[in-house]
């Protein structure tokens, strides 16, 4: 029983082994669930509009909640705590900061890789060329604005990513 809660896997990075020295520009986590009927059409979409970029600019994080739900008081409680420590290890607090404000599946939060700013929120159902867009802009503000500067207009992003 062990084993099997150790493999629900807290976070997965997806990244090519060609990414460069410099590091991805933008990271966008993913916040998933197999029961959640929402990610069945956002998760598609997502990974659609992140396959047209190069994997040198953009960094996926998935966050797999799906033992939230269906798993055993122990496995949940080892979700929450791995949760804690990667979101800390990784300089992203402000994921877990946010993500405790906003408990749901079915949302993507884009952060530059290098301060771990948010840039923008996606949720539900919006379109693989509305993310596509969003991800060229999120990018392009990553190289054209200073560190500290970059945050937008948090369109969809929890309000707990704003205070």
């Amino acid at each position: 029983m062990r084993v099997i809660g150790f493999l629900c896997l807290i976070v997965t990075v997806v990244a090519t082994p060609a990414a460069s020295a410099a590091g991805p520009k933008i990271q966008v986590v993913n916040f998933t669930a197999d029961w959640c009927p929402v990610c069945r059409i956002f998760d598609p979409r997502l990974e659609s509009a992140i396959e047209t970029f190069d994997r040198r600019d953009v960094e996926v994080v998935r966050i797999d909640l799906t033992v939230t739900k269906t798993g055993t008081r122990e496995q949940k409680d080892r979700f929450w705590a791995g949760f804690y420590n990667d979101m800390r290890s990784s300089g992203m607090m402000v994921i877990h900061k946010g993500y405790n404000g906003y408990p749901y599946t079915g949302y993507a939060t884009v952060i530059a890789a290098d301060t771990k700013e948010p840039i923008v929120c996606f949720k539900g159902t919006v379109s693989a060329s509305l993310i596509r867009r969003e991800l060229e802009a999120a990018i392009e503000r990553v190289l054209t604005t200073p560190p500290g500067q970059r945050r937008t207009a948090y369109s969809n992003c929890p309000d707990s990513f704003i205070s």
